[in-house]
């Protein structure tokens, strides 16, 4: 999460690179890491593990599960996508953000989903800063 500090007129960010949060799994829980790990441990973990009943001398009884007896709170799953990406990651991504986004560049003429197939915002970043740097205007 960036955080400002103003020294003098400057302004100096901290970026935390490494901070990780996994997507929300079909109960809305999440992990937050303050750094990448290096290892997921539920890899070691078969799927016959994830869904094998642990025989113990008091059983209770389930009843069984199923994902479409959940009702959404979203009306769509685009709504359900949209919130869930505002809501990993960096916590910089307000209400009003996600709003702009949607309104200002998903919905304008101009915008093709099919040109960002290949993007990377790191590349494109990078070129921004080195027309920047070039700029005449400067």
């Amino acid at each position: 999460m960036p955080t400002e500090t103003a020294v003098n007129r400057c302004v100096v960010r901290l970026i935390v690179w490494n901070q990780f949060q996994t997507s929300t799994n079909a109960f809305g829980l999440w992990k937050d890491y303050h750094y990448h790990p290096s290892q997921d441990p539920d890899t070691f973990i078969s799927p016959e593990d994830l869904y094998r009943p642990i025989a113990s001398t008091n059983t209770a009884i389930v009843p069984e599960w199923h994902e479409t007896e959940v009702s959404s709170p979203y009306k769509t799953n685009s709504v359900k996508l949209v919130i869930d990406w505002q809501n990993t990651g960096s916590s910089a991504k307000s209400n009003e953000e996600l709003d702009r986004l949607i309104h200002n560049i998903l919905h304008h003429l101009d915008f093709q989903l099919d040109e960002l197939v290949h993007f990377n915002a790191g590349c494109e970043n990078r070129k921004a800063d080195v027309a920047k740097e070039n700029s005449p205007f400067l």
